[in-house]
């Protein structure tokens, strides 16, 4: 009797997790990836206007928080049962980690002032700029919900 009391107490934890919760929880994530997406986004806006990149760490932290998201919003998806359409989520993540690869780069000129009015400097300076105006022209164009992606 215990082993079908605890089988029976099994399949309604399965029901209730996959059944009830999961779309909830889904849908959790992918909100908590939009703000943190947004505001990794607006962090950089930050940086550039001040052209001040000081603030690298913290953009980093915010990169991190959208990283541990996006992998629990891919492992949670091979759980559900809808048609899934990951392309526009993959595309966000990989423009804010590039975004953090160029905001690395211009926080370690910051650091090293000594070399400032070099022809190699300004060429660094300005290619982490531009390609950080690009992505961020990439990422400005986001239009995604949440019901466009998950069709279930």
């Amino acid at each position: 009797m215990r082993t079908f009391d605890t089988m029976v107490g099994i399949l309604i934890a399965l029901l209730v997790n996959y059944g009830i919760s999961r779309k909830k929880y889904l849908k959790y994530l992918f909100n908590s990836f939009n703000l943190t997406h947004d505001d990794c986004i607006s962090l950089v806006y930050t940086m550039l206007e001040k052209k001040d990149f000081s603030s690298y760490s913290k953009y980093k932290n915010e990169f991190y928080n959208l990283e541990n998201y996006y992998t629990q919003l891919i492992d949670e998806v091979t759980y559900s049962n809808g048609d899934i359409d990951l392309k526009q989520i993959h595309l966000y993540f990989y423009i804010c980690e590039q975004i953090l690869h160029h905001t690395h780069g211009l926080y370690l000129l910051e650091k090293n002032p000594s070399k400032e009015n070099t022809t190699c400097y300004n060429s660094i300076f300005n290619y982490h700029i531009n390609s950080i105006s690009f992505l961020l022209s990439c990422a400005s164009n986001k239009n995604f919900n949440f019901d466009n992606i998950f069709k279930k």
